[in-house]
């Protein structure tokens, strides 16, 4: 690279680490047909877990530091830890992740069960979402049973929830007069909130399909995972229009701009 790209050492930033780990992680089993590439990026993330798992050294990477607190202000640090148990598992099959991921006191802290809508958005800034699909893979496709059968089940549970709350029948969240979910809670770039829960909404209908699963209750009412495969490809649908009309409208801008 051909410009500077300061580096910052630190010795504490649990959410950051966590969110390092996982990514390596996840990268390790994307590349998993170049083993050599593969087992570098999993001892990367397994060489990180110490570091943000330690106690004494509890701390969200943007404590203290305005400059880090206007790009990367994290708000919780323990949706993170989930997130990154969950991957590090998928990753290496090493028990003490999973073990990490399913003790009650994580997602207690995290608040994982609080039935929250904003904590029903997947953003960067909040991985319980995606985290608990993670976990509720795990128990539809391996079904491990004790110990983790319980928290397992409540991740199942809250995934459910989750995904209910999406629907335009539930009344969880404002759309637009075009059909678009407004997930962003007020906050800018709306577009992105949408195509992540877009992408997990379809994932969760892929994942019931896959084991035979028809859908799930939203309350007494059962719900077809062919309802949710409609929701994710509407709104995938919505951000392509408005990005395409966007795209359209670029040229009269620039030409507004140089006027």
């Amino acid at each position: 690279m051909s410009y500077d790209r300061p580096v910052i050492s630190l010795t504490t930033a649990t959410d950051l680490g966590a969110e390092v780990a996982s990514a390596l992680a996840a990268a390790s089993i994307v590349f998993n047909d170049k083993p050599t590439y593969a087992k570098k990026l999993k001892k990367g993330a397994e060489t990180l877990w110490p570091f943000f798992r330690n106690k004494n050294r509890r701390k969200r990477y943007s404590d203290g530091q305005p400059m880090i607190q206007a790009f990367y202000n994290s708000t919780s640090m323990f949706d993170e830890l989930m997130w990154a148990g969950a991957w590090l598992y998928y990753a290496t099959g090493n028990q003490t992740y999973i073990q990490f991921a399913t003790n009650p006191s994580v997602p207690k802290t995290a608040k994982a069960f609080a039935n929250q809508p904003e904590l029903m958005v997947p953003s960067w800034n909040n991985k319980l979402p995606g985290a608990m699909l993670l976990m509720t893979r795990y128990r539809l496709f391996l079904n491990p049973g004790f110990p983790y059968e319980n928290m397992l089940s409540r991740y199942h549970n809250a995934t459910g929830v989750t995904m209910c709350a999406y629907l335009k029948q539930y009344n969880v969240f404002n759309r637009t007069s075009g059909g678009l979910i407004q997930l962003n809670m007020g906050k800018p770039r709306p577009l992105e909130y949408v195509a992540h829960a877009s992408f997990l909404a379809s994932l969760f209908a892929d994942y019931l399909n896959s084991t035979g699963v028809p859908g799930w209750y939203c309350g007494p009412t059962f719900v077809s995972t062919q309802v949710l495969k409609d929701f994710a490809k509407s709104q995938v649908r919505i951000n392509l229009v408005f990005h395409i009309h966007i795209a359209h409208m670029l040229p009269i801008f620039a030409v507004y701009v140089d006027t």
